[in-house]
């Protein structure tokens, strides 16, 4: 089914440059806290692909999809399907001394704001601060990672930040629009080192606010030390793309049914 096109100047603007590619079609085998979308999303998507040969072993995707086609949507639908089973666990050891566990099992997620990388993903030194910025907050919720870490305005205020699910249910501003780990929780991993879900995020960034640096970075949780595992820059789904591959494999279809009934 065809999602609605997108042909505002705005997301125009918004989305040049970003890189296209198709969607995943995952079957999430591993709840998560969720909350069921309301709707069936028909507005642009986008999505955060990480190959596990440049993201330390991280495997996998984030995909927004957002519920409606107006470039000031803020309602998204956030889904992730990612497998840290193959992560070098003393690579992160190396990265942060504070990480003393054989497995790490909780990792935090964050839409950071530069990509200096020629690849759709990194991983540990190429996902740092120079290469990839801090959270994006154009709000100044200000935390300690904020894009605007440093300033007169945020300086006051990065001691009482305090984002977490609850607190961005009651009031979205608490917020860093990037902190993904805040407003909706951080990942927990399965036994087999898997993480599958959902969540809706009615104040996601509105689509004209994207740019093609934009990134997600996944952290490994030591405790309070959070060191950059993994990151993948944003593509756009190209739904036309898509829907040419679905109509190919519907002709496919048809023809193995025809040979089939033609054998009898």
């Amino acid at each position: 089914m065809k999602l609605v096109a997108i042909a505002s100047a705005a997301f125009a603007l918004a989305s040049a440059g970003i890189t296209q590619a198709k969607r995943h079609k995952g079957n999430p085998a591993t709840p998560a806290p969720t909350t069921p979308a309301p709707v069936e999303p028909v507005g642009p998507s986008f999505i955060f692909e990480f190959d596990p040969k440049l993201a330390g072993g991280v495997s996998g995707w984030i995909q927004v999809d957002y519920v409606d086609p107006s470039p000031t949507c803020t309602a998204a639908k956030v889904s992730a399907e990612l497998d840290f089973s193959k992560v070098d666990q003393a690579a992160i050891k190396k990265a942060d001394g504070n990480c003393t566990a054989d497995v790490v099992t909780t990792y935090a997620w964050h839409i950071h704001v530069k990509w200096n990388s020629s690849e759709l993903s990194q991983s540990f030194a190429q996902c740092g601060k120079a290469n990839t910025g801090n959270h994006y907050d154009p709000l100044h919720a200000c935390g300690p990672f904020s894009e605007h870490i440093g300033t007169s305005e945020c300086t006051p205020r990065v001691a009482s930040y305090a984002c977490n699910p609850d607190a961005y249910a009651k009031d979205h501003r608490v917020c860093e629009k990037g902190d993904l780990s805040g407003k909706l929780g951080d990942f927990k991993l399965d036994k087999q080192s898997k993480v599958a879900g959902e969540w809706i995020d009615p104040h996601f960034p509105r689509v004209e606010e994207l740019t093609p640096q934009w990134n997600i970075i996944v952290h490994a949780v030591c405790g309070k030390a959070t060191p950059r595992v993994a990151c993948a820059l944003i593509q756009e789904i190209d739904e036309e793309e898509e829907d040419e591959d679905e109509e190919d494999e519907e002709d496919e279809e048809d023809e193995d049914d025809k040979d089939s009934q033609d054998s009898y």
